[in-house]
């Protein structure tokens, strides 16, 4: 009986034992755990129900510290000022004209260039070879009004003068749109020419040569005296050349 009373004694003594160890390590690990969740709570982002945003950082809002939508993104003024110089790059593409010249007998006697310039300016190059004439050295040269040079020269009309003025570069009332200084022609007939105008375009305007009815380049077969109307005593027409504007 004595023997049986020691052996539950020592069982629940061992069993108090037991217990209280296992509460001691529960303890023991309790704040390891703690010490793991205060951790990834200071590393872990904030969860967040916001779209992911792309966002362009832009010159001045990187200035402010401010951050742009990527589909919102308006032109900087650095992007304005390449896309404005590409512009002006191809705007800035000069005009031309050319006119084939023929004589009477339509045969070709020389080609004329026409080039408006960046201050709206027109400059005309001209090279004849072989135009008979019974007179060396200058000869009037002027842009008719109509672009047609058959049946004969006079399809081209009168000089281009929409203005209304009187004809001569020299005349008080005058010039017509169409006057330019004489162009010189050699004993065979060959010259080369050039002259600077502010008196007609090539762009659209009220003094374009390329109106409803285009125009024409003249040469006649005397000296234009610059004053007398309406053609400088300048004789009949020796050639002509329909102007013709160039591809763009």
């Amino acid at each position: 009986m004595k023997i049986r009373f020691l052996f539950g004694v020592v069982a629940l003594a061992a069993m108090l034992a037991v217990s209280a160890c296992g509460q001691d390590g529960a303890t023991d690990q309790m704040p390891v755990e703690q010490d793991a969740t205060a951790v990834m709570d200071a590393t872990a982002p904030e969860a967040t129900d916001a779209p992911l945003q792309i966002v362009d950082v832009t010159p001045d809002a990187e200035a402010e510290g401010e951050a742009v939508p990527a589909e919102g993104v308006e032109m900087t003024p650095a992007m304005e000022g390449e896309a404005g110089a590409a512009a002006e790059g191809s705007s800035d593409a000069a005009l031309t004209a050319t006119a084939q010249l023929q004589n009477a007998a339509g045969e070709p006697v020389g080609t004329a260039t026409f080039t408006e310039m960046q201050d709206s300016t027109v400059m005309i190059s001209a090279q004849l070879t072989g135009l008979e004439t019974d007179i060396v050295g200058p000869h009037g040269i002027h842009i008719h009004q109509t672009g047609a040079c058959t049946p004969d020269f006079d399809a081209a009309g009168g000089h281009f003068n929409p203005t209304g003025m009187q004809h001569g570069l020299d005349n008080p009332a005058g010039p017509h749109m169409g006057d330019l200084p004489n162009i010189q022609l050699d004993e065979a007939g060959n010259g080369a020419y050039e002259a600077t105008t502010d008196l007609f375009t090539l762009s659209d305007g009220d003094r374009s040569l390329f109106d409803d009815d285009g125009s024409a380049l003249v040469i006649h077969a005397e000296a234009d005296d610059q004053v007398t109307d309406p053609s400088g005593n300048s004789g009949d027409r020796i050639a002509c050349g329909v102007i013709v504007a160039s591809a763009e």
